[in-house]
């Protein structure tokens, strides 16, 4: 991608103001200011989406996925894998696109790996799902560049049941009612600490501070 669209609002001001000088509108300085070598105040910084800057990636995406029908019922399995062997971006300020694959980034973190498994059963209304997601360790950075620490990996499972009253009871009085309930973060997986989430302590592009989370849903279709 050439002169993608990205945002000011990622870019530190000092990049902002070297790259694009008429968003960053400043006031003369004062004298103390002028003497000790410092810019006037800012008055305002226009922080309008704009076009700017390259990004390059390429990898593979595998996706596998089977029906089969027994005895029990409906069985589906699925299963997908992303591999990403370069992930390199062009920031406001800097020269050359910067390859992030394995690199804990604020603008999000692009794993080397990403692996999803799913398996789902369901009969005569009864429905049952698990889902488990794999991330490997990656390098943490911090607003100098990147340090000399990893981040575990995580592996995520969420289960899910669901139950479709109108083919349990075959009555018209249920059509299209769905009552879900289920389980995110079944082992209750807590955000590792990272220097890359500044403000927050942890990577906010993959993990979550929210850990087990139960819920149940009820849904009507008309």
């Amino acid at each position: 991608m050439e002169n993608r669209i990205v945002s000011p609002r990622s870019a530190a001001l000092d990049a902002l103001e070297g790259s694009f000088p008429d968003r960053v509108r400043r006031s003369l300085p004062a004298e103390e200011d002028r003497l000790a070598g410092w810019p006037g105040p800012i008055e305002s910084i226009d922080m309008s989406l704009l076009n700017y800057g390259r990004l390059e990636t390429d990898g593979i995406d595998f996706d596998l996925s089977y029906d089969v029908d027994v005895k029990l019922g409906h069985l589906k399995s699925a299963f997908a894998v992303t591999w990403v062997d370069q992930y390199a971006s062009q920031e406001i300020g800097s020269i050359f696109p910067e390859d992030r694959v394995g690199i804990a980034n604020i603008q999000g973190t692009i794993p080397r790996w990403r692996l999803i498994g799913s398996l789902a059963w369901e009969r005569q209304g009864w429905g049952a799902s698990a889902v488990a997601s794999f991330i490997p360790r990656y390098r943490d950075s911090g607003p100098n560049g990147v340090l000399d620490r990893h981040l575990p990996s995580r592996t995520i499972v969420d289960l899910q049941t669901w139950v479709k009253l109108d083919q349990v009871f075959g009555s018209r009085a249920f059509d299209e009612l769905k009552v879900t309930g289920g389980v995110l973060n079944l082992f209750d997986k807590e955000a590792d600490f990272a220097n890359v989430g500044r403000f927050f302590g942890y990577d906010p592009s993959i993990a979550k501070l929210q850990q087990r989370f139960a819920y149940v849903r009820i849904a009507k279709g008309f």
